[in-house]
C-alpha cells in the first residue's frame, strides 16, 4: 500500500480538517461541508472525511486558480 492510499483511506473528523489539514477555521470547513464541496459521511452524528475528499478538494481547487 503507498503511503497516497494510506492518506486517502485515513479519516479525520472537522476540527482536525481543520487545524491539520486544510489550516482555516471549523467555520469554513463547516462551510464547505454544507455547500458539497468537500465530502463527508455521517456516522450517527459524527460527520467523518476521508483523506481522499480532501485531496479531491485541493486538486479541484488548484485547478481553478
Amino acid at each position: 500500500m503507498s503511503a497516497d492510499s494510506d492518506y486517502d483511506s485515513k479519516t479525520f473528523t472537522i476540527q482536525q480538517t481543520a487545524d491539520d489539514e486544510l489550516h482555516c477555521s471549523r467555520a469554513f470547513v463547516n462551510k464547505l461541508l454544507r455547500t458539497g464541496k468537500l465530502e463527508h459521511s455521517k456516522v450517527g452524528s459524527r460527520v467523518i472525511i476521508r483523506g481522499r475528499a480532501i485531496r479531491k478538494l485541493l486538486d479541484d481547487s488548484a485547478v481553478q486558480s
